[in-house]
């Protein structure tokens, strides 16, 4: 790094430079700690980059004096054990349209990462529980075909009903399609297992008792068997 800071300094003879920092004047992470703010105006850049800094940021300083502003992140280790992140600006210092120089902001973003950070793993933790949740439907999917049980949900007030995959197998009805509101399910009984049924679900909402019937059904193909309802 001695050689690549002789470089620098050689390379920024004649040509000026302003420090500008924000937040964390002393020890900015790539500059040296214990620098005087005032002494910053003067010294060649080359001693104040620490030297760890100096073959990254060389690239960055020749390209803001060849006229194109540069941005880079980086980051240190604290003694703590904790990462201090900042961000850095390399801008060309123009006056009366002549490259004189350039000029470097330095500016802390611990807390910006650090809330980055938090958020990656939030999203996934997040990301993984759904894939846990995912997993577990399928696994639940998968039983009730095995099983051959089904279940099924309804809305009370909307009069809306939802069906497991397995119910629309046992009901030979298509999966695509909406399944029937309850007011349309007496179609998939027998009269008599109907009236059992519906008199156990007002039983069922009334006090709370569950219910566990034998029922006959009948599909839109005209086949009918006999399934154990439970509601609760």
């Amino acid at each position: 790094s001695g050689a690549l800071g002789l470089a620098l300094s050689r390379l920024l003879v004649g040509f000026r430079y302003r420090v500008l920092l924000r937040r964390s004047p002393i020890g900015a992470p790539g500059l040296r700690s214990g620098v005087d703010p005032k002494g910053l105006v003067g010294p060649r850049i080359a001693g104040l980059l620490a030297p760890a800094r100096v073959t990254t940021h060389e690239p960055y300083i020749r390209a803001a004096l060849a006229g194109t502003e540069q941005e880079v992140e980086q980051s240190v280790t604290r003694p703590d054990g904790r990462q201090r992140h900042s961000l850095v600006v390399y801008a060309p210092d123009r006056v009366d349209g002549e490259i004189c120089g350039i000029v470097v902001q330095v500016t802390e973003i611990t807390r910006q990462k650090e809330a980055e950070i938090a958020l990656r793993a939030e999203c996934a933790a997040r990301e993984h529980a759904l894939e846990r949740l995912q997993q577990g439907d399928e696994t639940l999917r998968e039983a009730q075909r095995l099983g051959q049980i089904g279940s099924w949900e309804w809305e009370i007030a909307s009069d809306i009903t939802s069906w497991s995959e397995e119910v629309y197998r046992i009901f030979g009805r298509d999966p695509t399609r909406l399944p029937p509101s309850y007011a349309e399910h007496p179609q998939l009984y027998s009269a008599e297992s109907w009236d059992r049924l519906s008199a156990a679900v007002e039983r069922a909402l009334a006090t709370g008792e569950p219910y566990r019937l034998e029922l006959e059904y009948r599909r839109l193909d005209g086949a009918s068997g006999w399934v154990e309802g439970r509601g609760e």
